[in-house]
């Protein structure tokens, strides 16, 4: 677990298509190290969301805080969109 270097607006990494994970990525313990990183991050920042691009992975994966108590959002509507889902997984999503 760590806190990554965020990129900053008009970096290219941010530009790039990102990258799809496959089943077995996902049940990678590197998968959950970069879940653990991404809230990390998130947190240090002060954010209520991050996507995998933003600390220089390209990859398509993102994390949201939708914690009715958040203290800089709490009077914000919470909004959002199914996963894709995973082929041969019930929802392709990890509770951290």
């Amino acid at each position: 677990m760590s806190i990554r270097k965020v990129a900053r607006m008009g970096h290219p990494v941010l530009r790039r298509k990102a990258r799809e994970l496959t089943p077995e990525e996902i049940r990678s313990v590197e998968f959950e190290r970069l879940l653990e990183d991404l809230v990390d991050t998130m947190e240090e920042y002060g954010g209520i969301g991050l996507a995998a691009p933003q600390i220089h992975e390209s990859l398509s994966v993102a994390i949201i805080d939708y914690r009715e108590d958040h203290p800089r959002y709490s009077d914000r509507k919470k909004t959002g969109s199914e996963p894709a889902p995973v082929e041969g997984e019930s929802d392709g999503l990890k509770e951290m």
